[in-house]
């Protein structure tokens, strides 16, 4: 397989393998997010998927999580995810309001997004969380409420809710700065105190700040960052702590890959 990815496949790849003989590693979970994943080609999933594998040793594997974007996975890459080992999938609805949607600069409409729900259950992912996102600009609370109702009308194991963040550097903040965007805190706080009565109700039990879960479904992976277990961060801009060291990958993302290639340590 050669693809325009090839050369960033291969860089994830070389950097497992140098983690791998480094820590004799042997995760329990992995999650397979940031940028979207799931823009992959079948094949090249199966390349990068299967290299792990070849890589990895798997024997105490519990949770593979793949983050996925709505409309960017067919009925058939669902069912190959699954083949290849996947378990638990999130996916970034943020919300069911084509409105809000528009607001976030989403490619995706609400339909889509459940669209792309109902293929991951037809394809027989038995542990699937959505992604939502209040504090939007413009939106108002009976739009939440509606979000949080149709989300539980769904019935996924898991759900994230966070309140929009105005990081530097983003459209976002650009916005907020020209007084395009306004903050409006006791809204954002009411919101946040919604989504815990709402999903509280209907039957999620939150376990982190922005995290929910039918009973037994908690991500693991999320548990292992709240309990300052080691972990390894794979790709452009990734962090990792192993004991008392802890590094971040150079963000850009063809600099990753040269230095990769020259054998850089670490990456950074």
């Amino acid at each position: 397989m050669r693809t325009k990815n090839r050369a960033f496949l291969d860089a994830l790849l070389t950097e497992v393998r140098s983690h791998a003989a480094a820590f004799e590693t042997e995760p329990e979970t992995i999650y397979f997010g940031g940028g979207t994943p799931s823009m992959l080609s079948i094949g090249e999933l199966e390349y990068l998927l299967g290299g792990l594998r070849e890589c990895l040793r798997m024997e105490k594997m519990r949770e593979w999580t793949f983050e996925i974007n709505p409309a960017t996975v067919s009925a058939g890459k669902a069912v190959r995810l699954r083949e290849l080992g996947v378990n638990r999938i999130s996916i970034g609805a943020q919300s069911w309001d084509d409105a809000i949607l528009k607001t976030l600069g989403r490619a995706h409409t609400g339909e889509q997004a459940a669209g792309t729900y109902r293929v991951l259950r037809e394809a027989g992912f038995e542990n699937i969380n959505i992604d939502l996102m209040f504090a939007i600009p413009g939106q108002s609370r009976e739009q939440w409420r509606e979000t949080l109702r149709r989300t539980i009308d769904l019935g996924p194991e898991h759900v994230s809710a966070y309140c929009l963040t105005y990081e530097e550097d983003t459209r976002y903040f650009e916005k907020l700065q020209a007084g395009e965007f306004h903050r409006e805190d006791e809204r954002d706080a009411a919101m946040f105190e919604e989504a815990m009565d709402v999903l509280d109700a209907g039957g999620y039990g939150q376990y982190e700040i922005s995290n929910y879960a039918r009973p037994g479904r908690e991500s693991l992976h999320n548990y292992g960052y709240w309990n300052g277990e080691d972990y390894l961060g794979i790709g452009p801009s990734a962090f990792s702590t192993v004991g008392t060291r802890r590094w971040q990958n150079v963000a850009d993302s063809a600099r990753y890959i040269e230095r990769i290639a020259g054998g850089i340590g670490r990456f950074l």
